[in-house]
């Protein structure tokens, strides 16, 4: 473990975080796919949804691909063209937005392999994935929006403490995964458990975010003071991330477990629940660490301004302008750099709690409760789903999904099965594909499998119960 004042190598940290919050406005429920039936896949959000074909082999790197976007505001509420055609940047709108809510969310991924079948004449199931997976958790505080927008005098920040300060949890790893599951309870009753070995290959950990800023009414002097720890692993140096020898990137000295369970019970012919909860798990980070912490957590310290002298030479190289800025501010903001200490993130853990009821086998209505535990706080999300199984090759839902303060997204989803080929493509809010200027998210999910339906393609039935057969008589002899 080594220690250094905060350098210049916190800068490209910095202007990583910028150059990728456009990107990281993404939230990934999952919730069309959720109750598609015919959909391999869907393994991954309940372990206890056996799929219906006799086996399975994603086509690698195409079997599972998503990805979707989601901001506190719409594009129409920020941007604005004016009577010559020029583009107005909104500024209140935007702020009125963010106030409401400042965090962004990104979970996405897709599958390298994934590959499934039954066992034992159908009574139990075997499933193997290896997906790479992103999952980012942003929050920008409204009140560094006010300080960049309108400066220090701004009625929401002047003579107030404020915390100013960004935070970010992000992880980009693998996870290997195995699958077991099976029928109990006369095969009522469906259950599953995941296990999965996470090989982790960047992470941003914020531990700690506070500083705060204060403009004295009477000097205008600016008070602050921090309380920063943000843990970082693979970031260091990005530019030699890929300079590492073969076996490190495969597997980076990153590892952690994770597990899923999930449970289905079909109550009747009609009615069944099911519940799930994914993700339960972390990883611990030995690889490339750096950490950023306060060298005097709490400490106050002002900022009186620049002399004239100090002001001029800024203008002297206009290239460098934003360098002398920084490097005033660096005299001042006292972060140090500590590198080699190991330390934990845990995954974002999502639940799903479920029903369906099925007039008959080709109708299916769900209801969907979902929700994310990330960082102390909770994402919820509801979704009513309507799925036909039209044939065995053929599968169409279309779905009503309240998430992200959006009311109106209605996803679609359907599956094509042609020998032994399915494509599948789903969407949690396809107006927002098309009409993206008037909505705040959007989402898209894909992927090409080679399925084996075999002859039996659902629960094997559940044993008979043994009878009393009436004794009969043997004839008398005479």
């Amino acid at each position: 473990m080594s220690y250094m004042r905060m350098s210049d190598r916190i800068f490209p940290v910095i202007t990583l975080l910028i150059i990728m919050s456009p990107v990281l406005l993404f939230a990934q429920h999952d919730l069309t796919l959720y109750n598609m039936g015919q959909v391999p896949q869907r393994i991954y959000l309940n372990p206890a949804f056996i799929p219906e074909q006799q086996a399975y082999v994603g086509l690698p790197f195409l079997s599972g691909i998503h990805g979707s976007i989601a901001y506190p505001f719409t594009y129409n509420n920020v941007l604005t063209r004016g009577a010559d055609d020029s583009l107005n940047f909104e500024a209140q709108n935007f702020l009125d937005k963010v106030s409401k809510s400042s965090h962004v969310l990104f979970l996405t991924g897709f599958d390298i392999l994934s590959v499934g079948s039954k066992i034992a004449k159908g009574r139990f199931y075997i499933n193997f994935g290896i997906r790479e997976r992103i999952n980012e958790n942003l929050y920008l505080p409204e009140n560094l929006f006010y300080l960049l927008w309108y400066g220090n005098t701004a009625s929401q920040i002047w003579g107030k403490s404020v915390n100013i300060a960004p935070s970010m949890n992000a992880t980009v790893y693998d996870e290997w995964s195995f699958t077991f599951a099976g029928h109990a309870v006369k095969n009522k009753l469906t259950y599953g458990a995941t296990v999965k070995y996470l090989s982790g290959r960047m992470n941003v950990t914020t531990k700690k975010s506070e500083f705060d800023f204060y403009t004295n009414p009477n000097t205008y002097d600016l008070q602050m003071k921090s309380d920063l720890d943000v843990q970082t692993s693979g970031i260091n140096d990005i530019s030699s991330y890929m300079d590492q020898g073969t076996s490190s990137l495969i597997f980076p000295a990153n590892s952690g477990f994770a597990m899923d369970l999930g449970v289905n019970y079909q109550i009747n012919d009609h009615f069944s629940v099911n519940a799930s909860v994914l993700d339960l798990g972390f990883i611990n980070w030995h690889s490339r660490t750096l950490e950023f912490v306060s060298h005097e957590p709490g400490k106050e310290f002002t900022y009186n301004g620049m002399s004239l002298h100090d002001f001029a030479g800024l203008f002297t190289d206009f290239s460098k302008y934003g360098t002398k800025i920084l490097d005033s501010l660096k005299k001042l903001v006292h972060i140090d750099s500590v590198y080699g200490n190991n330390y934990r993130s845990n995954l974002p853990a999502q639940f799903n709690i479920g029903g369906t009821w099925s007039p008959n086998e080709k109708n299916h209505i769900n209801l969907l409760l979902n929700g994310i535990s990330w960082d102390h706080h909770f994402y919820p999300a509801l979704s009513v789903s309507y799925f036909y199984n039209w044939t065995r090759h053929v599968g169409l839902t279309v779905s009503y999904n309240m998430f992200n303060r959006q009311f109106t997204n209605v996803g679609a989803g359907i599956s094509l099965s042609t020998g032994p080929l399915q494509f599948y493509v789903v969407s949690d809010n396809v107006p927002g594909l098309i009409a993206y200027r008037t909505s705040n998210n959007t989402s898209v999910q894909f992927g090409i499998n080679i399925l084996v339906h075999g002859r039996q393609t659902k629960a094997p039935p559940p044993e008979a119960e043994p009878t009393l057969q009436p004794a009969t008589e043997e004839p008398k002899t005479q």
